[in-house]
């Protein structure tokens, strides 16, 4: 149990061919799919990639395996899908999110906060749907900027015929990792109540603005879990961060207002 992180991290390498960092990533993440009602925010992962065949929706396979109600699902439309998170808070496993209906867009685009909703009408009523829930959208080349800005960005490549990885079969893996994904979900329920207490503190000071929304719950659930982890995970965040800014063009110059603001409120902090 005190190595739950390396665990899932060792998962994720054992069947994927990943960045330095990445499993890390996807094994803090996953792991925070089954406490995702303890904060206020859930960044989405962007699993993207330049060409098929590069193992998109490998990743999503494999995190079937270790996320809280995973839901894998491709081309669905809005009304199923708003429906489905309001009903059941899943894990959204979404490929293909290069072809999202506008429809499906409003929902992606609000699902990372905890009260978001959407208005719908049933009838003569006016519904509100929940649309909160951790989402997982892979798709060929780069999200559109309002996505990307929602998202921890992966970046896939074809894996090379020498790294040794484990080819994928879904049952196998789900009855070799059943004693760990049950190690999952105890830990989880033995920790809701001090992951809830650990969302209200403060982020790391390199996190501002969404990068905080999107980051700080894998340090709560990192620091809780795997606190050796700590300095690991944030260079990690460090270079994906950058990696997105460098991916979103439009991005750069609000960075850059952001930095500059930064700097003026903490310089008259310090005054």
């Amino acid at each position: 149990m005190n190595n739950l992180i390396d665990a899932l991290e060792a998962q994720y390498a054992r069947y994927l061919s990943l960045e330095p960092g990445t499993a890390l990533v996807l094994a803090v993440w996953s792991l925070g799919t089954h406490l995702h009602q303890s904060f206020s925010t859930y960044g989405y992962l962007g699993i993207t990639s330049p060409e098929p065949g590069c193992g998109k929706s490998l990743v999503m396979e494999v995190m079937e395996l270790f996320c809280a109600s995973p839901d894998y699902t491709v081309n669905s439309s809005g009304p199923a899908l708003f429906r489905t998170i309001h009903k059941d808070s899943p894990t959204l496993l979404i490929d293909e999110a290069e072809k999202l209906s506008p429809d499906l867009r409003a929902i992606i685009n609000t699902g990372y906060r905890r009260r978001a909703a959407v208005p719908r009408c049933l009838g003569p009523e006016v519904v509100r749907f929940r649309t909160y829930c951790p989402k997982v959208l892979a798709s060929l080349n780069m999200l559109s900027p309002a996505l990307l800005d929602r998202v921890i960005l992966i970046q896939m490549r074809k894996a090379l015929p020498d790294e040794g990885l484990t080819r994928f079969d879904f049952e196998s893996a789900q009855q070799q990792v059943a004693d760990l994904h049950a190690d999952i979900e105890a830990w989880a329920e033995a920790n809701r109540d001090r992951v809830a207490l650990h969302a209200k503190g403060e982020p790391p000071d390199f996190l501002r603005n969404r990068a905080v929304d999107i980051w700080f719950p894998l340090f709560v659930v990192c620091e809780l879990a795997a606190s050796h982890r700590l300095n690991d995970l944030t260079e990690t965040a460090k270079r994906l961060i950058a990696l997105k800014v460098e991916n979103t063009p439009e991005l750069l110059g609000n960075r850059l207002l952001a930095d500059i603001s930064w700097i003026f409120l903490r310089s008259e902090q310090t005054q």
